[in-house]
Formats: structure tokens, sequence, C-alpha cells
């Protein structure tokens, strides 16, 4: 049985980093095999993903469907 407590917060903090990684994983793969508008912007795109590590895969769903083709 599952139990949050001193031994059960490991185990919730490494499904939780799994799912970020799948999440960061598929934006990544996203960005790269999208079409937008300005060339560039995929770089940036891709810049902002990978060095703005918790909040630029959020603001990549949130602002660059607007942005592509």
């Amino acid at each position: 049985m599952f139990r949050i407590g001193p031994d059960g917060f490991p185990f919730l903090w490494g499904i939780l980093g799994v799912l970020y990684l799948v999440f960061w994983i598929m934006t990544l793969v996203d960005a790269v095999r999208s079409n937008f508008r300005d060339p560039t912007m995929k770089i940036i795109w891709i810049l902002i993903i990978l060095l703005a590590q918790v909040f630029g895969p959020i603001l990549y769903w949130l602002l660059s469907p607007k942005q592509k083709v």
C-alpha cells in the first residue's frame, strides 16, 4: 500500500520526476517537428525549452499554437 510519510515522499518525487521528464521530451519533440510561421521561432522555442527547465515547456504549450502554421 502506498503511504505518504517519511518513506513515501521519495517514491512520490520519483513518479513526478518521471512524469515531468516525459512531458519535457514530448514538448521538445513537438517543437522540433512543428512548422512555425517564422523559421527562427523554432530555434527560439527549442532554446527556451532547454534553458527554462520548468517554465519553458509550459510556456511553449500556452503560446506556441498561435505561432504555428
